[in-house]
């Protein structure tokens, strides 16, 4: 019964949500590849990881809200765990992943649904707002109160509850772009919150790297367990730089034309845009600079001899790494520079290539059960819910013998 339960818990730990966005980012990689994008062989690659995620996020989801109704004291001592706690941010992103490739893949390039299915997806993102602004309060006031921090336990997972709002703040100005073709004011109101939620993520998120750094500085990397997170901080600055040129667009769209608002005309749109860009290219050298820290503390690591554990946490590379991709390629369609075309696509080959070599050996982790793991759970905790289980079971066969009316 132990070991169950174990295998059971490890299965609805949030950190496997990092999955799903790890795979969503990537099918987002084939919708704006610079060479090839958008024809049928990119656009059904994506709409293939669209369908992959979609099934993983849905078993994940599953599985979540049996674990939150059957053993809701695992998800209590979960929040009080001052790292697996903060995984929970992964799923309103994953759910944000979702979003983007069925509005770009499924309904604007195969033409799949009309208005009714983009309000649909409207509807998935005020969800997933909502979800993002509690983890972001949420997970805080948790770190602030319920936890024990330090310096030396600082590490870049920090990040996770804030960065839920950056993500959904690019999904929110994707919807717009769409939305605007048949209602304004709907459309005004999505970029308005989606600004109000970069505002708040980015700042947040550009705080919390400059004690990282402070952190690096002091204390070093984080031990060999969560050196792999050394390349989270590239999430917030590829997102933000997305989020920012996708604002830029939809201003430099909507200001000509007023719609009530302040210095409407088509000189203010074209200034908003350039700075939208010009941050957006902030974000995206500072993206630049925590990849290869993030590189630099993974070969300091293996040089001194050590050796990385695999586990589900390595998932956490794969989407902070892909949204910088997409943010090279999006800034080589905004310059229309050939040198970020290039790059961007080299670099989305080498997301491809390394979510393939995590995937394999996940698979066989997966098959083989040596993956599962529920670090937050102590040996105490999982006896006593094992008992619980068993009490359960047997309440259920005297019930069913009729001993229990």
């Amino acid at each position: 019964m132990y070991s169950i339960i174990n295998i059971l818990f490890s299965n609805f730990s949030p950190a496997w949500y990092a999955v799903i966005m790890g795979t969503g980012a990537l099918g987002s990689l084939f919708d704006i590849f610079p060479y090839g994008g958008h024809s049928r062989v990119t656009e059904g690659f994506a709409l293939g990881f669209f369908f992959l995620n979609f099934v993983l996020f849905c078993v994940f989801l599953a599985l979540s809200l049996y674990c939150l109704v059957i053993y809701p004291k695992a998800w209590l001592i979960l929040l009080q765990h001052p790292v697996y706690s903060l995984y929970l941010g992964c799923v309103p992103m994953g759910m944000a992943t979702l979003i983007n490739v069925a509005l770009v893949s499924a309904h604007q390039y195969w033409g799949f649904g009309g208005m009714g299915f983009v309000y649909t997806l409207w509807a998935f993102w005020w969800l997933d707002g909502i979800i993002s602004f509690l983890c972001t309060y949420g997970l805080i006031f948790l770190m602030a109160t319920r936890h024990k921090q330090t310096m030396s336990t600082f590490t870049p997972l920090w990040l996770l509850p804030v960065v839920t709002l950056i993500v959904a703040s690019s999904t929110g100005q994707l919807l717009a772009t769409r939305i605007l073709q048949s209602n304004t004011p709907h459309a005004l109101l999505t970029m308005g919150i989606s600004v109000l939620m970069l505002f708040t993520g980015l700042v947040l998120a550009l705080m919390i790297m400059t004690v990282y750094l402070s952190r690096i500085i002091i204390e070093g990397f984080p031990d060999i367990n969560l050196i792999i997170s050394s390349f989270i901080p590239l999430g917030p600055c590829g997102q933000g730089a997305i989020s920012l040129l996708i604002t830029g667009q939809n201003f430099k769209q909507v200001m000509p034309y007023g719609y009530g608002i302040v210095l409407g005309d088509e000189m203010s749109g074209r200034i908003i845009n350039v700075i939208c860009l010009t941050a957006a290219m902030a974000l995206w050298v500072l993206g630049i600079w925590w990849l290869v820290m993030g590189l630099v503390a993974i070969i300091d690591v293996l040089l001194r001899g050590g050796k990385i554990p695999f586990k589900t946490s390595f998932w956490g590379i794969v989407f902070p790494n892909a949204v910088e991709a997409f943010a090279t390629c999006q800034l080589g369609d905004a310059l229309d520079a050939k040198f970020f075309r290039v790059l961007g696509a080299m670099y989305a080959a080498a997301v491809l290539l390394l979510w393939i070599i995590l995937a394999i050996p996940t698979l066989f982790r997966v098959l083989d059960k040596s993956i599962f793991e529920a670090p937050y759970l102590a040996d105490q905790d999982l006896l006593e819910l094992a008992g619980q289980s068993q009490r359960r079971k047997q309440e259920r066969e005297r019930r069913d013998n009729g001993d229990i009316t």
